[in-house]
């Protein structure tokens, strides 16, 4: 059996002509905001009520809004790695052995 596997991460920083205080200050804030939604949104999914379509929506457009406000002080770029393992080959077989790919 052969196998594709990858990985992602983001790297932020802070945006461009913003302090260091500045930005760990707007981090901070925005890092508690993204808190007390989400503890909101587990509290309504727990409690046992289903979320209609339009509730769900709801919450999916303030945290859309929040995610965006995240520009306003920092920098974010995606990256990440495939890796494509192929099985061992057979003695009469001329498969290649495992390559790495970098996606950028």
């Amino acid at each position: 059996m052969d196998l594709l596997v990858g990985d992602d991460i983001s790297i932020s920083q802070p945006a461009e002509g913003l302090s260091d205080e500045d930005y760990q200050q707007k981090k901070a804030e925005y890092k508690k905001k993204s808190a007390r939604l989400m503890v909101r949104y587990r509290e309504l999914s727990e409690s046992g009520r289903e979320m209609d379509t339009e509730a769900q929506r709801g919450f999916s457009e303030m945290y859309g809004k929040l995610y965006q406000s995240s520009s306003d002080f920092e920098e974010t770029e995606m990256t990440g790695f495939v890796w494509l393992l192929l099985q061992k080959p057979n003695s009469d077989s001329r498969a290649e052995t495992a390559k790495e790919v970098s996606l950028k």
